[in-house]
């Protein structure tokens, strides 16, 4: 795939990300949540909005990786797949969105409710840098 459709699958998967953050928070405040002083709502939507945008650049990854491999057979392409099946996983079970579907509120971890998106979106950012060149 060139770089021009890779960004374009991503700008779309993104949007779609974005709206259905949007969509879950509407209604939703946390005013009914048990939040520590220090426990600010926006660490909890940048790590919703990351989330989604990790699991999109997941999907577009292992599109491209499933191409490569069926054009090379090699197991490292196989191994970059199940690598980002995994980063997608963790993408989604790590996501706060995905905790408030299944009734949890995430509470008390301030800044850190990012740390693992944030490194996650550089391992997925020179992942999908490898991937276009």
């Amino acid at each position: 795939m060139n770089r021009v459709y890779v960004a374009c699958i991503f700008a779309v998967c993104l949007l779609a990300a974005t709206a259905t953050f949007a969509a879950a928070e509407q209604g939703q405040g946390s005013a009914g949540m048990n939040r520590q002083s220090n426990d600010r709502q926006e660490y909890y939507d940048v790590a919703s909005i990351l989330g989604l945008v990790n699991a999109a650049a997941c999907l577009v990854l292992v599109g491209l990786y499933l191409q490569v491999w069926r054009a090379a057979r090699s197991e490292f392409a196989l191994a970059l797949v199940i690598l980002v099946v995994a980063l997608l996983v963790h993408s989604l079970a790590s996501n706060p969105l995905m905790h408030r579907a299944f009734g949890f509120e995430p509470a008390g971890l301030g800044p850190f409710v990012v740390l693992s998106t944030i490194l996650t979106s550089l391992a997925l950012g020179a992942l999908a840098y490898l991937a276009t060149r």
